[in-house]
């Protein structure tokens, strides 16, 4: 018949597997309305590449892939020996310094201070006193007589008048400074916890801890530059005697008797 004549001959397409139309002409009817038609057009309008240029292609994306790889392992190998170096100097460094330190003469010892001038002790006065006291000597002059009243056993000394028995006028000294005490015929001084300490011929006094005064001992009180000297009556021996020690009862004469001669 007429249609089968002018009806185009159908071939299996080697890229979808579908039937298509050989030759240009008229396609059969209800053909285009298929909702494959637009896909088969666009495979057939593509350009399959052929086997040469697919080669080529992956030998260039190999090419590709080799050069990162190259310049990843340069990277690395440029990271390892710059910390090398760096680790390198570091040791260099770390020699040097000890070679520094073993040629490094020992240090000078530090100049000793010079000696402190022996503190002179004021003698005490040749003159005779008839009561226990202490004479306040200033720039080598006796400007004042402390005497210690024997009514009592113990004097206070310090800044506060209404407290003490002897105002220190000084401003380094306490207000209740040091005491003396009189304990089985001895002199004791005893620094009560002062700012700045109490001084006998040239020793400070631990604090609250009772120290003999010796006739002639020099006391100063704090930075006070007045200087107070220890005195006792020469007829009182027992001021005078060590500690622990009594006079010795006197040979001769005893309640009224002689000897015998004469």
């Amino acid at each position: 018949s007429s249609r089968s004549s002018t009806a185009p001959s159908w071939a299996a397409s080697p890229l979808t597997g579908l039937s298509c139309p050989r030759a240009h002409g008229a396609h059969p009817a209800g053909s285009l309305a298929s909702p494959r038609a637009p896909e088969l057009l666009v495979a057939m309008a593509e350009r399959v590449p052929t086997l040469s240029e697919y080669v080529k292609d992956l030998e260039k994306k190999d090419e590709v892939r080799e050069a990162k790889r190259r310049k990843k392992e340069e990277a690395s190998a440029k990271e390892k020996a710059e910390s090398k170096a760096v680790e390198a100097k570091a040791k260099a460094a770390e020699a040097k310094t000890k070679a520094v330190e073993v040629r490094a003469p020992a240090p000078a010892p530090a100049p000793k201070p010079p000696p402190q001038p022996a503190l002179r002790r004021i003698p005490e006065p040749p003159d005779q006193v008839m009561q226990t006291c202490f004479d306040v000597v200033k720039n080598g002059s006796c400007v004042e007589r402390l005497t210690l009243d024997s009514s009592k056993a113990k004097w206070i000394f310090g800044r506060a008048a209404d407290q003490v028995d002897f105002r220190l006028n000084h401003e380094s000294c306490s207000r209740q400074h040091a005491t003396v005490t009189l304990q089985n015929d001895q002199a004791l001084i005893t620094d009560l916890g002062s700012a700045h300490g109490t001084i006998v011929d040239g020793r400070k006094l631990v604090k609250n801890v009772p120290t003999r005064l010796d006739p002639g001992a020099n006391l100063t009180f704090g930075a006070s530059t007045r200087c107070y000297i220890f005195r006792v009556p020469r007829v009182n021996t027992s001021l005078m005697q060590p500690m622990g020690q009594t006079p010795l009862p006197q040979k001769g004469k005893a309640d009224g008797k002689g000897d015998g001669k004469g």
